[in-house]
């Protein structure tokens, strides 16, 4: 009997770690209907133009862990992660430095509602009229002032 249960629970033990170690080294999950998808696709805007390599917002799920607690910690840790920035006003998340391969692995963790991959934004177009002198003096240094201002364009140095 007492070799029955050392049996069973190492069974048990095994079935675990296997269960475990699939989880963490395939880079494919399994959806409901068992087809397999790519994990990469459990983090928002990856690869889009103006993502900031190995930088990551991360929401987390609000009955899971506070983004101010030791446990938000213990996560990024976890993923090898290192966080730059916590919020806790708007949403319960995180700024984390991290590859895209811990970023995948953490975005599949249960804790975690959402991994978005950070990306670089400019602002173009015309302020009219101006909250002050200097913003108009800005755009155009000659006189008469237009009481407008005109935001750097990138596109239009390209």
């Amino acid at each position: 009997m007492a070799g029955m249960r050392i049996t069973r629970t190492t069974a048990i033990a095994a079935t675990a770690a296997l269960g475990l170690g699939a989880s963490v080294l395939l880079p494919t999950v399994a959806s409901a209907d068992e087809t397999p998808v790519d994990a990469r696709a459990f983090i928002a805007n990856a690869n889009a133009p103006g993502t900031v390599d190995d930088s990551y917002l991360v929401v987390l799920k609000e009955s899971a862990v506070r983004a101010e607690s030791a446990g938000a910690e213990a996560l990024a840790e976890r993923y090898d992660a290192e966080i730059t920035s916590t919020y806790d006003t708007v949403l319960n998340g995180l700024a984390i430095s991290a590859s895209e391969e811990d970023a995948v692995a953490l975005a599949a963790d249960p804790a975690v509602a959402e991994v978005v991959q950070n990306q670089t934004f400019t602002v173009s177009g015309t302020q009219s009229p101006v909250p002050s002198w200097g913003l108009d003096r800005l755009d155009q240094p000659a006189l008469p002032l237009d009481d407008s201002y005109t935001y750097p364009d990138p596109a239009a140095r390209a």
